[in-house]
Formats: structure tokens, C-alpha cells, sequence
């Protein structure tokens, strides 16, 4: 068969869909439907039907298309997630401290959250929680999250409606915090929670690192230049994931009109032990970097400009002197998704680094401020990996920030 224009566009379709499932960004269902929808050109390629062939070259066309204007037609740095989701979770295994069913949902804003907020009318005091995906806590039951506890203790101690809206989500560093407290202003937020940290200065130890490294893969070269690729965020994408947990919770009717996953046990995979990886480096930091230090002064100016309460909420991780073997073979975050560690001896250094700079900054513009890092012991106790609280993790966590709501804020009545 005489190879033309369309075998070749097609089938570069199927090797763009191969080559970026293969990036370890997303989980195996999402590379794996990768592949599927970018092949499905290429197959109908062979159809003896003239009609199915025009139709493959279309929709190769539109998925090359989709993947190449979605940074230019979306917000790139305005993310959260799906809204409408609406999953859950049976953790049988693999995730220390979590077990059992964990139903997560989020409204029609992409935000997780227990009852139904009305953002034009705010009832009671409004409190959003900007941060990734320790705010997420996309593995804790919606009523098991350290938002939804902080509402309920909120609400116990004012004695009148609370609340407390997630907007976390995995991954997001501050340029997306930027973006997403710009968005939220409008809905007049009495207090704003800001977690975050360990994916700004994995961006960083992963910068530095990768610059200098003899041998660069293409997951270093793309991420040298803040590509985000990923079917999954496409437009496409998202419809499909939508699509996906509507028709599971109508399909299978558990008790909680959900799909329920057996999760956990796949958990590991890939992810675990990543401090004995053999590629191993020193790091220090003297101090946080400039670009990091801008963003979190465009944040503090756009909390004093707005006349907005903010509280800055240090990043609590196991990186801390006294964590055992057993705990640190949990570590998967030392950069994440490389084939390179830092040393803990650095973890714990660039750590500190950054929650050091963070507590200065509030004390310097007379924010408020949490140290929730210095208060939590390295261990299941509290993570169920290198930063993730579990569900006990969640409550200490949900009850050190009410502590320091409560010292600064709090007015019964």
C-alpha cells in the first residue's frame, strides 16, 4: 500500500499520542486512553471506506490541534479540578493511614467542598484554602479533609455558618496560586489559606539539577521549559473524564451512587523508595529564589490591597531529622517523576530553606501566619508519603490551623 499525506499525518498522531502517555505525569488509565484516542486516526486509516478515511484526517486534525491552542486559548495558569466530579474510592491497601471508602466530589467550580455555596451571596464567614495537593487530598473522603474539619471547628467556635471552600489541586506551583487568588477575589472571601512549597522548590532542585547533569532525557528538556502537556487537560480531555464518573455513578448504583475503584495497591508502583535511587546529589540552598520570592510578594500585595485577611501555612513534610527507614522508603517526591535523588540531608535543608523564608515574609508584612511544619513528627502518623497527610494527618492538621485562626481571628457570637 502506497504510503500518502494521510498515512503520515495520521500515523504522526498516533506516535504524538505514544510519545507524551509515555511522560509519567498522569496515571496508567490516562496513558493508556492516550494512546487509544490518538491510534483511533490511524486505524480508521485502514478502513476500505472513503468516508471513514476523510473522518480519520479530521479528527487527527483536531486532536493535534486541541493539544497545540489549549495553552493559548485556557488559562494556562488558572487550574483546578473538574468540576462535577463526583468518585469513590475503596483504599483496600498501599496508603498508610487511609482505608475504606473515600467519595471525593467537587461543585460546579472545580472546588471541593460539603455544602452548597452560593458564591454570589456568601453565607456566614467565607474562607477559601489556595494550595495543591495538600490542600487537594484528592485520596481523603470529601468529610475527612483538613478543610472540611477546619469548617466544622470554625463553626463550632463562632457559632454561626462557615465556609470553607478547597480549591487545591496536584501539582500547582505559586504562579497558579497567583492566578487562582485573582479569580476568587470577586466572591468575598473573609480569610484565604495559602499551603504551599514542595512543588516550587521540586521545580527548583529539578532546575538546577537538570541544567547540570551530563545526559538529559526528554522529561528533563520539557521540563526545562514548563510544557504542560497531557490529553488529559485538554478540552477533550476533560469532557471525557466528566463524561466517565457521570456515567460510572449512573451504571453502577453503590450505595453511594459512585464508582467504587480498588485503590491503593497500585499506589506504589513507580513511586515508592525514590531516595535509593542511584543518581544521587547534594544540594543547598542559601535562599529561596528570586522568582519565587516575587510571586510571594505579588501575593501579600494583592492580600493588602484587597483589605483580605491571609494566612501563609508552612509546608509540612517528612523531611525532618528522626524519620525512620521504614517512613522514608515512602519518599517519592525527591524530585518526583526523575531518575535522580537529592540527598534527605538536602530534603531536609531545602525544606527549611523555604519555610524559613515563608514565615519571615508573613512576619515582615505583618501577616498571619501557621508553622504547622515544626509541630508535625516525621512518620504514618501523620503522612501517608514524603507530604500527604493520611485521615489522622488531616485532623492534627485541621486542628493546628484552628489554633491559629483562633489566637488571631476568632469572635464568638
Amino acid at each position: 500500500m502506497r504510503l500518502s499525506a494521510s498515512h503520515l499525518l495520521t500515523a504522526l498522531t498516533a506516535a504524538f499520542g505514544v510519545t507524551f502517555s509515555l511522560l509519567p505525569f498522569y496515571s496508567l488509565t490516562w496513558q493508556f486512553l492516550t494512546v487509544l484516542v490518538f491510534s483511533i486516526p490511524l486505524g480508521l486509516q485502514l478502513c476500505p471506506f472513503k468516508y471513514s478515511r476523510e473522518c480519520a484526517l479530521l479528527l487527527a486534525g483536531f486532536l493535534l490541534l486541541q493539544t497545540a491552542v489549549t495553552p493559548l486559548l485556557l488559562n494556562k495558569q488558572y487550574k483546578h479540578l473538574p468540576p462535577k466530579i463526583r468518585i469513590s474510592i475503596n483504599v483496600v491497601q498501599g496508603i498508610p493511614g487511609i482505608s475504606g471508602l473515600q467519595t471525593i466530589t467537587t461543585d460546579h467550580m472545580g472546588y471541593r467542598v460539603t455544602k452548597a455555596i452560593n458564591y454570589a451571596h456568601k453565607q456566614g464567614w467565607r474562607v477559601f484554602a489556595i494550595g495543591a495537593s495538600t490542600t487537594e487530598e484528592i485520596y481523603l473522603d470529601d468529610y475527612k479533609t483538613w478543610t472540611h474539619l477546619l469548617q466544622e471547628k470554625l463553626e463550632q467556635a463562632r457559632g454561626g455558618p462557615v465556609e470553607v471552600i478547597n480549591t487545591g489541586a496536584a501539582g500547582l506551583r505559586l504562579a497558579h496560586h497567583i492566578t487562582t487568588l485573582k479569580h476568587i477575589l470577586p466572591y468575598k472571601p473573609d480569610l484565604i489559606l495559602f499551603l504551599f512549597g514542595i512543588n516550587d522548590w521540586n521545580r527548583e532542585i529539578q532546575k538546577r539539577l537538570d541544567a547540570r547533569r551530563p545526559h538529559r532525557t526528554l522529561l528533563d528538556m520539557l521540563s526545562a521549559v514548563d510544557l504542560d502537556f497531557g490529553f488529559k487537560r485538554t478540552p477533550l480531555g476533560q469532557a471525557m473524564y466528566i463524561a466517565w464518573n457521570r456515567a460510572a455513578a449512573a451504571l453502577w448504583h453503590t450505595e453511594h451512587s459512585a464508582v467504587r475503584v480498588e485503590e491503593g495497591a497500585h499506589y506504589s508502583i513507580g513511586k515508592r523508595n525514590s531516595l535509593a535511587r542511584p543518581e544521587r546529589y547534594e544540594l543547598v540552598l542559601d535562599n529561596v529564589p528570586e522568582e519565587y520570592a516575587k510571586q510571594v510578594q505579588e501575593i501579600g500585595d494583592i492580600c493588602q490591597q484587597s483589605a483580605i485577611q491571609c494566612m501563609f501555612i508552612t509546608q509540612a513534610t517528612g523531611y525532618k531529622e528522626g524519620a525512620k527507614e521504614e517512613f522514608t522508603a515512602s519518599f517519592w517526591m525527591t524530585p518526583p517523576y526523575r531518575d535522580y535523588t537529592v540527598s534527605f540531608r538536602s530534603l531536609v535543608s531545602v525544606a527549611r530553606t523555604y519555610n524559613a523564608y515563608l514565615l519571615q515574609f508573613a512576619k515582615s508584612r505583618h501577616f498571619l501566619s501557621c508553622d504547622i511544619a515544626s509541630q508535625f513528627t516525621p512518620s504514618f502518623d501523620i503522612f501517608f508519603d514524603d507530604t500527604h497527610f493520611n485521615e489522622n494527618g488531616a485532623r492534627i492538621a485541621a486542628d493546628a490551623v484552628f489554633d491559629c485562626i483562633q489566637n488571631r481571628l476568632i469572635r464568638t457570637g
